[in-house]
């Protein structure tokens, strides 16, 4: 329905991964954690491949459910370490969260991992983690509402959010929130790139958004005509 995003989301998350992408070209330079930082993705060949264009990545429908069925067993090895990382740095976190509920930095280093993990989900389990990274980030920004690399977490994320709703609407919604975390994010470090290069991708979402739906459909009536056709 309207209020909640749909559940298509391979080609959505190929996008929002695409996005994030944009938002931190360099990785090493990531201000969510550190550690989480020194992930190499330069050994990703798939991962690459999918951004090596200025084009939104295309699926083809037999491809698309490929992805749709792959479990996570049957992931690539790099990607499986990605994964394996992030749930590491996830647990860590908690942990940390626990001995001390008031560190901003914790709770935004909590709602990284979770953001990171929410690629490797499908359907509403995607959508569940953003929501849940969602609210650790605005929990790290109650107790410090000045910090930068929250408000720059937190816009990925209601980015990520933006594309997996239909309506352009609802998404322009999402994306105009990100767009003043960005801008909150480099108004508090104004010489940071990655901020200033995050602000300038949000102008681009709402067309990035409008081709995602076309193509969506295109490859639901390819599957419809599939399907006519098997029948």
């Amino acid at each position: 329905g309207a209020h909640r995003p749909s559940t298509r989301t391979s080609l959505a998350r190929l996008a929002f991964e695409r996005v994030l992408d944009l938002a931190n070209e360099n990785p090493r330079r990531s201000p969510v954690d550190p550690q989480i930082a020194t992930v190499d993705r330069s050994d990703q060949p798939a991962r690459a491949s999918r951004h090596s264009s200025n084009s939104i990545p295309i699926a083809s429908s037999e491809g698309s459910s490929r992805e749709e069925a792959m479990t996570t067993m049957e992931l690539p090895k790099e990607e499986m370490e990605r994964m394996m990382f992030f749930e590491e740095a996830r647990i860590r976190a908690e942990g940390d969260h626990a001995k001390d509920p008031t560190n901003a930095q914790t709770l935004t280093r909590w709602g990284g991992a979770l953001l990171e993990l929410a690629h490797f989900k499908q359907g509403p389990e995607a959508v569940d983690m953003i929501e849940l990274a969602v609210s650790k980030f605005q929990a790290a920004l109650l107790i410090n509402p000045k910090k930068h690399d929250a408000l720059w977490c937190l816009g990925n994320a209601l980015t990520s959010q933006g594309f997996l709703f239909q309506e352009a609407d609802r998404a322009g919604e999402y994306f105009d929130q990100a767009k003043s975390c960005f801008q909150r994010a480099l108004d508090e470090e104004p010489t940071n790139d990655i901020y200033k290069k995050a602000l300038e991708m949000t102008d681009k979402a709402p067309g990035l958004h409008a081709e995602l739906q076309r193509q969506l459909a295109e490859q639901q009536a390819q599957q419809d005509a599939a399907r006519g056709v098997r029948g």
